[in-house]
């Protein structure tokens, strides 16, 4: 891990006044405004780390029946983005009652959903400790990558720091801490451990034309260039058995075009916007809340 370019705006500093409690904020949550995850869930690089960690994921040929099988992702793939972003910022910007409830949501629904494995015939639901613990392994090395590639780029220790406070986010889906690694070091080792049990099977293709399929026009183009750079996140062993191998040229402008959007986008809501933003979100519409306030 190499030491990025660091900017002020993303070192952990006291609570931003202007953040107000709501509904599901009244305390500062799991993680609170001095940690890592506060800031670093509020940079644009989140929005790449979801389809990155997402298509590593599919790897895992039991995970990626559980979606084939067991999900709605294939007929209608923006509710589970959306799912799964509102999950991230309740659990991290809600309060700790909001963030514990979100967790015993999402256990819920993992125990609930059947896949069958057709070479076996077991039948197994998504809390299983081995398929829990890629998840979270995938989605925090993604995120890694992620603020070392667009910002705000973090020295080792940070990057460390970063990979222990998302066992806190481990530990609420059900995953043994003990297990859940502590550097970026062991991350890296854990995906050399399990590259053997990895593959492309068949269910995959209708995810990877998903994850490469874009609109037309400028929109289009933009969309082309996020789903790109999101994919360059994945490791390269990984991209080769998805069959996602690009030239450098097509990986290096969707890095260019993407850091230019994020960009552009920064200069219109700073940091320091964005996270009062993202806490509203929560107040409004808090992942696993049993009744929402108005809006």
């Amino acid at each position: 891990m190499t030491e990025g370019n660091r900017s002020p705006a993303y070192t952990p500093t006291g609570r931003p006044s202007v953040v107000e409690r709501g509904a599901h904020t009244t305390d500062d949550g799991l993680f609170g405004p001095a940690s890592l995850t506060w800031r670093l869930h509020a940079q644009r690089a989140m929005m790449l780390v979801g389809s990155g960690a997402a298509t590593t994921q599919m790897l895992n040929p039991r995970v990626m029946r559980m979606i084939d099988q067991a999900s709605h992702f294939r007929q209608n793939p923006e509710a589970r983005a959306k799912g799964t972003f509102q999950y991230i910022i309740t659990i991290t910007y809600g309060d700790t009652a909001t963030a514990k409830r979100a967790g015993e949501k999402l256990r819920r629904m993992h125990q609930a959903v059947l896949a069958t494995d057709p070479n076996t015939g077991e039948s197994y639901n998504a809390e299983v400790a081995e398929l829990l613990l890629w998840v979270h392994n995938t989605l925090t090395l993604t995120a890694v990558r992620a603020f070392q590639r667009y910002g705000p780029g973090l020295t080792d220790a940070e990057a460390d720091a970063y990979v222990r406070e998302q066992i806190v986010a481990a530990e609420l889906v059900g995953i043994d801490p003990m297990l859940a690694p502590e550097t970026v070091s062991e991350l890296e080792e854990y995906m050399v451990q399990v590259r053997s049990s990895l593959a492309m099977i068949p269910e995959g293709l209708w995810f990877r034309d998903m994850m490469t399929a874009h609109g037309k026009g400028v929109a289009g183009l933009a969309e082309k260039f996020v789903k790109d750079a999101a994919i360059g996140l994945m490791l390269p062993e990984h991209r080769a058995l998805f069959g996602l191998q690009f030239s450098r040229r097509r990986d290096r402008i969707a890095e260019r075009a993407t850091k230019a959007l994020f960009a552009l986008m920064d200069s219109k809501a700073p940091v320091e916007r964005v996270i009062p933003d993202l806490r509203h979100q929560v107040d409004v519409a808090a992942f696993g809340a049993r009744r929402q306030p108005p809006a």
